[in-house]
């Protein structure tokens, strides 16, 4: 028990000499816009949601000064890779994306990516080859799976890419695409608000997306901030931070 509390105290006084000399700095984050209920632009204009409100608390903590603006998904891929913005979120883990991003531990959430078809018109899928030779849509600029992706590139998917959820699930109803490759908590936020009905037919894959740091930002002491990131973010599951947020979301089906 004692040396649990030494090592609490040790954690805690790591975190506060890291805040001190990252505080002098402002930070400038960019999400996704259109990925209900973690990161999107509400009826007021306002960016929200719970990876929004889990990075403001970590920064809160760290006594970190932070921007954080929503955009287009394609634009924050350009943004974390120019350094135009510090750093982005959720990006999944791929070889690209590690080529100009700095990657923490911890994860702001996982993602199960799921397959949805049009009611009425489901298919059999057991695993990847199913979706062979079909119209697949998922948002433009999204990594679905290293397998997903690798069929993409080699023709053997027929990918459509597009910019937003609700342009994903029109094309679905109107048959122009087979099926969907999305995170369900933004399908099914937009299904419930649209009161439309999908079939979700399998999971593709489960993945951690991240906050990133992008290698080109000026920021200084990365390591020491990606670190200071990694010790808040489990200090805030251990106290049931995270679980709070998600509870304020909760209308949403959180996968």
């Amino acid at each position: 028990m004692m040396q649990r509390m030494k090592q609490g105290v040790l954690g805690l006084l790591l975190i506060l000499s890291s805040s001190f000399s990252l505080a002098e700095q402002t930070l400038f984050f960019v999400g996704d816009e259109d990925n209900k209920p973690e990161c999107y632009i509400d009826a007021a204009g306002k960016f929200v949601g719970i990876d929004v409100d889990i990075i403001q608390e970590v920064a809160k903590r760290l006594n970190l000064n932070i921007t954080i603006q929503l955009t287009p998904w394609v634009r924050v891929l350009a943004m974390v890779k120019s350094g135009q913005a510090d750093g982005g979120f959720p990006l999944f883990s791929t070889a690209e994306r590690r080529e100009y991003a700095y990657y923490p531990q911890e994860p702001v959430h996982v993602s199960v990516m799921t397959a949805y078809t049009k009611t009425g018109k489901e298919f059999s899928y057991q695993n990847l080859q199913d979706l062979y030779g079909k119209r697949i849509g998922i948002n433009r600029g999204y990594s679905i799976s290293k397998e997903f992706d690798q069929a993409a590139q080699q023709g053997l998917i027929d990918l459509i890419e597009v910019e937003t959820v609700e342009q994903l699930v029109k094309m679905l109803l109107d048959e122009r695409i087979e099926a969907i490759a999305a995170t369900p908590s933004s399908v099914e936020t937009y299904l419930k608000e649209a009161k439309i009905e999908l079939s979700a037919i399998g999971q593709v894959r489960a993945r951690a997306a991240y906050l990133t740091l992008s290698k080109k930002s000026k920021v200084k002491d990365k390591a020491k901030l990606l670190e200071a990131v990694d010790r808040t973010m489990v200090h805030m599951k251990e106290d049931g931070t995270i679980d709070r947020i998600r509870q304020k979301y909760s209308n949403w089906p959180l996968k």
